[in-house]
């Protein structure tokens, strides 16, 4: 009886044993790629660009030598994947991908139709459809060369500014997943951030700051237009994707500063005898961490106040919708996914007929309800 057990044993184990580490990469074999950029060269070949992790870099004690902590390749083909396999030509080491966190596009790439270079990072399970894509309105080298004191690896730099603006409303928190979720969706419209150096291009070095100018709009996997930071925290707020901003408002002749502490937006779709109406209730609560006057804020009248922060919010609001009938002439709230939810049959309209209705026949009827939460004490 015990021989039977472990001999049973040993069949279930020893598989087990033999199995381990069958697709194990040696590490003094292969490049980790922390992030990607794409462009194309006059005669329309694909350049790719690679930031892998340095082996040999040392972040030793003050006045040891130090090596960068990335290794840039760059290499050119007739497709993304082609480009990318063609960089064996420069690294010795094979391309590693599960850690690419970072893909970066140019501006003038994006203006293309990019869904068939989402292709390069749907198609094979190792490249994360996490990971974030980025517009750059300066060369791939140079924002990918761009180095701080306190994070010298650009790519992880750029991750940590999405991560961090994102909380103040700015930008975009959109991986590759969203990002083809909402450009399949019936709106087609999708959003990407925007990075830029804060110096003139003959001025650049590897201490320029990447720096989050603006978001890009894409309709059908297309850059369109661009979207101010401000105006995308207010898309930001119906949308909610937005945690902390800080606003601030002139109320009296005096700036008060605002943190938002508490944000929901819900959306309520109606359509009734051909006419679609939409109604968005933002709810914000905040607090009061800063305002221009040495008198005791407890003597302002807050709901006054309150009503100054919902009248601007709500105008603000109505300027974006305008703007995106009246200019961009696309649906950027994302409102027929709103529709579709209640209205299934919109599922079996093209984007463009959407876009037509958006245009044409939906009304928009914003409110905004603020609460005053703290107001804190002023030392004297």
């Amino acid at each position: 009886m015990i021989k039977n057990i472990i001999s049973i044993l040993l069949i279930l184990i020893i598989p087990i044993a033999a199995s381990a580490c069958w697709s194990s990469n040696d590490l003094n074999d292969i490049g980790i790629i922390l992030g990607m950029g794409i462009d194309k060269d006059k005669q329309d070949k694909f350049e790719v660009t690679v930031q892998t992790v340095n082996p040999s870099s040392s972040n030793g004690s003050e006045g040891a030598s130090k090596n960068s902590s990335y290794i840039l390749h760059c290499a050119k083909g007739n497709s993304v994947f082609d480009a990318a396999r063609n960089i064996s030509k420069d690294a010795s080491r094979k391309n590693y991908w599960p850690h690419a966190k970072l893909v970066i596009l140019t501006e003038e790439l994006a203006k293309e139709d990019i869904k068939p270079y989402l292709d390069f990072f749907t198609r094979d399970s190792q490249r994360r459809k996490t990971a974030y894509f980025v517009i750059s309105n300066s060369s791939i080298k140079n924002i990918m060369s761009s180095e701080k004191d306190y994070d010298n690896v650009p790519s992880n730099e750029i991750i940590k500014l999405i991560e961090e603006s994102s909380i103040n409303g700015y930008g975009v928190k959109s991986n590759i997943r969203d990002f083809i979720k909402e450009s399949e969706d019936v709106s087609g419209v999708s959003f990407m951030n925007c990075f830029t150096q804060n110096c003139p291009q003959d001025k650049i070095d590897k201490k320029s700051n990447n720096t989050l100018s603006n978001v890009g709009i894409f309709y059908k996997y297309k850059l369109i237009d661009f979207l101010s930071l401000e105006e995308n925290r207010i898309l930001n707020f119906i949308k909610n994707k937005i945690k902390n901003p800080v606003l601030t408002f002139e109320y009296e002749d005096k700036t008060f500063t605002l943190e938002v502490t508490k944000s929901k937006t819900k959306i309520k779709p109606k359509i009734e005898k051909g006419n679609y109406t939409i109604k968005s209730d933002t709810n914000i609560d905040f607090n009061i961490v800063e305002y221009s006057d040495n008198y005791n804020i407890e003597n302002i009248n807050k709901n006054d106040l309150t009503k100054t922060v919902e009248n601007s919010l709500k105008s603000s609001i109505m300027q974006l919708f305008n703007k995106s009938k009246n200019i961009y002439k696309l649906d950027l709230f994302g409102f027929g996914n709103a529709f579709s939810y209640k209205y299934p049959n919109i599922l079996n309209l093209s984007q463009d007929q959407w876009q037509k209705i958006f245009v044409e026949k939906v009304k928009f009827q914003p409110n905004v309800k603020a609460n005053i939460n703290y107001t804190g004490i002023k030392i004297r």
